[in-house]
C-alpha cells in the first residue's frame, strides 16, 4: 500500500472512531435527557431512598415526620396515621402506641392492614374491652428518631402500652435530603455505590451530582452486586452500638416516668421463612441476593435482644413470624425483603397480640 492508500485508510479509521464516539455520546445524551423528564430530583440524590410523604419537624432528634394529609387513608397534624386520638383517654379503654419504620407505618399496604392497626381488633377480642392503637411508624426513622417520635408527640397521650417495633437497619446512622422544605429522601449508610470503587473517587463524585443516568446505573448495579464484600459496609460498630444503648435507656426511662409498659418487638425480614436464617426465602422475592441481609437482620436483632435484657426490657422475638405459613408469599414485592404486604402484617399482629395483652395483665 502506498502513501496516499495508507493516508486515506488512517482518515477511514479516525472519521469511524470520530462517528461511533459522536453517536455514543449522542446516545448517551438523550438517554440523560430522557432520565431527567422521567425524574424529578436533582443529580446526586438518584442513590436516596425517596418519601415525598414526608415533612420536615423541629423537634430534637425527629427531624421530619409523616405529612399529614385526609382521605380515605389519613394521617393526623401529629403525624400518626390514622385519625388523631383525643389526648385524655377515656374511662375504660386501653390506648396502646406503636413507634416505628416504615415496616411499622405499614409502607405500600392501607393504614388498616398494617400490623398496629391489625393489632387493636386482635386484641379486643382478646380482652373484651376497647383498644385504640396509635400507630406512629415513621418511613425512614431510625430508633433515635422513634424514641423521639415517643418523647415529643406521643407522652401527652398517655398510652398504657408503648411498643417500639425494631427493624435492623433502625440502628444505622442515616442523612436526610430535604429539597423546597420536603423531606425527597434518606441516605443510608449501609453500601458503596459501585462507582466509588471502580472510579477515582472525584470522578465519581462529579459523575453523581451532574448525571441521572449515572446514578440510575449505580443503583442498579448495586442490585446485582449486593453479595460483594467490596459494596458492604459494617455499619454494626461501637458508635451503632451506642446509639442504641443511649435511645433505649432514654425510651425505657420515659416510659418509667409516665407508668406506661415498653415492649421492644424484633421485627423479620420478609425472607425469613425458615428458623436457619441462612436458609432465607420467600417464593415472592428474589431472595437468593438476600442471604446476607438475612444474616445480618440476626445478627442485629440478637443484639438488640441482648441489650435488652441487660437493661430489663421486655421482649417480644417476632422473627420467626413468617416461619412454616405455607408457599404464600408476605413479601410487598419480588425486589423488596424489608416490607411485608397484608398477609404479612398479620402473622406480625397475630405475634405481637400475646405478648401486648400479657403486659395489660391478661
Amino acid at each position: 500500500m502506498d502513501r496516499k492508500g495508507r493516508k486515506k485508510l488512517v482518515g477511514r479509521v479516525l472519521l469511524d472512531a470520530v462517528l461511533v464516539i459522536g453517536s455514543s455520546v449522542f446516545l448517551l445524551l438523550v438517554l440523560e435527557l430522557c432520565f431527567r423528564l422521567v425524574f424529578t430530583l436533582p443529580p446526586g440524590h438518584r442513590q436516596v431512598w425517596r418519601n415525598t410523604d414526608l415533612v420536615p419537624t423541629p423537634e430534637p432528634d425527629m427531624e421530619f415526620i409523616n405529612r399529614p394529609r385526609g382521605g380515605t387513608d389519613p394521617v393526623c397534624n401529629q403525624g400518626f396515621r390514622g385519625t388523631c386520638p383525643v389526648r385524655k383517654k377515656r374511662p375504660g379503654i386501653y390506648r396502646i402506641a406503636v413507634i416505628g419504620d416504615s415496616v411499622t407505618y405499614g409502607e405500600g399496604v392501607p393504614g388498616n392492614e398494617a400490623y398496629p392497626a391489625r393489632l387493636r381488633s386482635l386484641l379486643e377480642r382478646r380482652l373484651s374491652k376497647p383498644v385504640e392503637v396509635i400507630n406512629a411508624g415513621t418511613p425512614g426513622y431510625d430508633i433515635v428518631q422513634a424514641v423521639a417520635m415517643y418523647s415529643h408527640r406521643l407522652v401527652q397521650y398517655s398510652p398504657d402500652v408503648v411498643v417500639y417495633g425494631c427493624f435492623s437497619n433502625d440502628l444505622e446512622t442515616q442523612r436526610i435530603v430535604v429539597v423546597n422544605n420536603v423531606v425527597v429522601g434518606v441516605v443510608p449508610d449501609y453500601s458503596l455505590m459501585p462507582g466509588e470503587i471502580w472510579l477515582p473517587l472525584w470522578l465519581h463524585e462529579r459523575l453523581s451530582r451532574s448525571s441521572y443516568l449515572y446514578d440510575w446505573i449505580n443503583f442498579r448495579l448495586l442490585g446485582f452486586l449486593t453479595d460483594d464484600p467490596r459494596i458492604l459496609r459494617d455499619t454494626f460498630n461501637d458508635t451503632v452500638r451506642m446509639r442504641a444503648v443511649k435511645a433505649l435507656k432514654k425510651l425505657k426511662a420515659e416510659a418509667g416516668k409516665r407508668g406506661t409498659a415498653l415492649l421492644v418487638a424484633l421485627l423479620p425480614v420478609v425472607v425469613r421463612r425458615h428458623r436457619n436464617p441462612a436458609r432465607c426465602g420467600d417464593p415472592g422475592v428474589d431472595s437468593s441476593r438476600w442471604r446476607h441481609y438475612c444474616l445480618y437482620n440476626d445478627r442485629v436483632l440478637d443484639y438488640v435482644r441482648g441489650l435488652c435484657n441487660r437493661l430489663d426490657i421486655k421482649v417480644a422475638d417476632l422473627r420467626l413470624a413468617y416461619v412454616d405459613d405455607g408457599a404464600e408469599s408476605v413479601a410487598l414485592s419480588r425486589e423488596d425483603p424489608n416490607h411485608p404486604n397484608p398477609k404479612g402484617h398479620e402473622l406480625l399482629a397475630r405475634a405481637l397480640a400475646g405478648p401486648v395483652a400479657d403486659l395489660l395483665g391478661r
